[in-house]
């Protein structure tokens, strides 16, 4: 095959751009041929596989809730009546009946709420920018298979045309979602919640992977693999090995003297912040924060009951992101 890149189907969405370039005098029937990789997306090699959808990609959109009242009210009647007929508290497990009402919250979200819509950087693409793209490509080659001169130049005038409409029509939607931006926070009431949405609109910086190297300055690219890395890299750091581990408690199961109340539980839902990442099991402060009663009174027999009996429950648990400091070099002291 003469002037095409051949690939892998499995590894296609590395390749973004493929073009070949006339006019190159070597000796050779070849073009010269020239393609650009996104090694983002590589995802295919030492057994790594593409990103399937899975339950933490389909998020609720928990901001309806923090702002509309009906939607609020809905997700409350929703998860009082799915409560009542999928989560029972006489299941062994505390960690299996806290497991079902976080389900329950979700799916109740994401019933009254919907989807939250991923946040795309690029707000120039829509479909009129797509085919004016296609038509510049096609006139690009056309104008590199021409030898005519006067039909090369009028190609050319076309195909600039072209470029400028693009341009035009691309300046116009990014004035339209800074627009829709605008809107965004001017719906909000608090002078501290408009600025707060307001820079976080316009100052988000998309996230960026960091490159890990190991102790033989090898690129790791499994994300398991990255996590133990920095794992144990700030083991080191807070951790000193030569001091005695402090032995874990293995007392008798017995009722606690002051049992944790639901209205204890309550105040505790009602200080979540809103906006903040969820953790392994997806759930966010959100969904806790306004949920009807019933689910502070499940949550505080969950408490009480994992602690009198010393069930493990797994509240605890976080998520871990590596984010580079700007203007640091590379590697985990800068993370």
């Amino acid at each position: 095959m003469i002037d095409y890149i051949c690939c892998r189907q499995n590894q296609s969405p590395i390749l973004t751009d493929a073009r070949s370039y006339a006019g190159t005098y070597v000796f050779s029937d070849h073009r010269l041929v020239v393609a650009r990789l996104d090694m983002s997306r590589f995802y295919g090699v030492l057994g790594m596989h593409q990103r399937k959808t899975t339950a933490g990609n389909i998020r609720p959109d928990t901001g309806k809730l923090a702002s509309d009242v009906a939607i609020r009210e809905s997700y409350k009647r929703t998860v009082e009546t799915q409560v009542q007929c999928s989560v029972s508290s006489e299941v062994n497990s505390t960690q299996a009946v806290w497991e079902s009402l976080s389900e329950v919250l979700s799916k109740s979200a994401l019933d009254s709420a919907g989807t939250q819509q991923r946040q795309h950087h690029r707000h120039d693409f829509s479909p009129e920018i797509e085919l004016l793209s296609r038509k510049q490509k096609d006139l690009r080659l056309a104008i590199g298979e021409c030898r005519d001169h006067q039909k090369r130049q009028s190609l050319k005038n076309q195909r600039n045309r072209t470029m400028h409409e693009i341009r035009d029509i691309a300046s116009d939607n990014a004035k339209r979602a800074l627009d829709r931006q605008a809107e965004e926070v001017e719906r909000l009431h608090d002078s501290g919640a408009k600025m707060f949405r307001a820079v976080q609109l316009l100052k988000r910086k998309p996230y960026s992977q960091p490159v890990i190297h190991d102790e033989k300055q090898r690129v790791v690219i499994n994300p398991a693999d990255q996590e133990a890395f920095i794992i144990k890299h700030y083991e080191s750091q807070f951790h000193d090995k030569s001091l005695p581990d402090i032995p874990q408690f293995l007392g008798d199961p017995s009722p606690l003297p002051n049992h944790i109340t639901s209205s204890e539980v309550r105040r505790a839902f009602q200080s979540l912040n809103n906006g903040r990442a969820a953790g392994p099991d997806h759930l966010s402060g959100e969904l806790l924060k306004y949920s009807p009663p019933i689910v502070a009174e499940m949550t505080s027999d969950i408490l009480n009951r994992a602690i009198e009996t010393h069930d493990p429950l797994e509240v605890g648990r976080g998520t871990l992101i590596l984010l580079q400091k700007p203007g640091k070099p590379l590697g985990p002291p800068a993370y």
